[in-house]
């Protein structure tokens, strides 16, 4: 393989019965040239699997896309499935309601090639939530959806980190082909799903290496009601699935610290132990806070700066300017939507896929 090659990503994107979502990924990819292969593992009943291979047939002269049939069923079956068709050194995951920018994916896996202590790699992200909740409609919001790069040397950090301030999904990222399928395959013993589809693979990926964000938008993601269900926190804990699936976890991933690290047993467990209470330390405590207005049901309180915008729009403009002076932190939600911000560019192509007027 040269060079150019290796800058090529596979994007495997499982989906089921949601024909409008891939054909907008489709037609997004597509508006942009990308060169990055689409994989899609589709488990359609048979009218959405034929809207998707219409689309592909139409679309795969000037698109580099597999179309991938599976059984309903095991979902990391289907991501090991995906995985093993995959032909580029590079993989990533997205959704079929989400979105990755193709320029930003090459620059990931440029910077993988030459960083060699880096496992994984992934653009800054954001959230956005249209009227209607489906493939298409007007922008009805957007959010920032927080990344770090984790870049300390040791790997019990790296961990200790991942899972509390710095938690984020991380099979969205850019990681070598063979390793991603690895880690999924090793997880096939885990049954709690949060767990193996994204903790154990996050675990893994970041003990094996530094975890990088590059400086431009990468990765966006749609919030909507037609999102997969999972437990919330309190019910994973509670099921005889969690505690099983903690020890399995807990022993795959101590034997990476282990290795690693060439640290004892005691001491990998130790670290393990401290990076999974710091996970439960953080994140229960928001898992009921937003439980708990299904019993109080209080109003929520509106605040003095969000009253203030909203009665004086003026002033809102006016911080909007003069924020950058004593504020470095980017409030990436705002400037996606910005024309002479250096992430508008980015944008623009995924807010014209669902806008409603260009795809009548």
């Amino acid at each position: 393989m040269n060079l150019s090659d290796n800058t090529k990503v596979g994007i495997i994107i499982p989906t089921k019965n949601r024909s409008d979502f891939v054909i907008r990924a489709l037609k997004y990819y597509l508006s942009l040239n990308s060169p990055h292969p689409l994989y899609i593992g589709d488990s359609s009943d048979s009218e959405e699997a034929g809207k998707i291979i219409q689309a592909v047939d139409q679309l795969k002269s000037k698109l580099p896309v597999v179309y991938l049939p599976f059984p309903d069923g095991d979902t990391i079956k289907k991501m090991i499935y995906l995985l093993s068709n995959v032909k580029e050194k590079y993989a990533t995951y997205t959704g079929d309601d989400d979105y990755h920018v193709p320029n930003t994916l090459t620059e990931c896996a440029l910077f993988l090639e030459d960083h060699f202590d880096y496992e994984s790699a992934i653009g800054r992200s954001i959230t956005f939530k249209l009227t209607g909740n489906g493939a298409y409609g007007s922008l009805k919001e957007t959010h920032d959806y927080p990344r770090r790069s984790i870049e300390s040397d040791s790997a019990s950090e790296r961990l200790y980190l991942s899972l509390g301030p710095a938690l984020t999904p991380l099979i969205n990222s850019v990681m070598k082909t063979k390793k991603f399928r690895q880690f999924f395959q090793n997880s096939e013993s885990v049954f709690d799903v949060v767990m193996r589809s994204e903790i154990l693979p996050n675990c893994r990926l970041v003990v094996a290496g530094k975890h990088k964000v590059i400086d431009r938008l990468g990765f966006v993601r749609q919030i909507h009601d037609r999102h997969f269900k999972v437990p919330d926190m309190y019910d994973q804990l509670m099921s005889p699935e969690w505690y099983k699936s903690y020890h399995e976890i807990e022993k795959i991933v101590v034997a990476d610290l282990k290795s690693k690290e060439a640290i004892g047993q005691e001491e990998a467990e130790y670290n393990f132990k401290k990076a999974f209470w710091n996970y439960l330390n953080m994140y229960l405590p928001r898992f009921y806070r937003n439980f708990t207005p299904s019993f109080d049901s209080p109003s929520k309180k509106i605040g003095f700066r969000t009253r203030l915008a909203a009665s004086l729009p003026v002033i809102k403009k006016v911080y909007r300017k003069i924020r950058p002076l004593f504020n470095k932190k980017i409030q990436l939600h705002y400037e996606v939507l910005q024309t002479g911000s250096k992430y508008y560019e980015d944008f623009k192509p995924i807010r014209d896929s669902f806008n409603p007027h260009v795809h009548k």
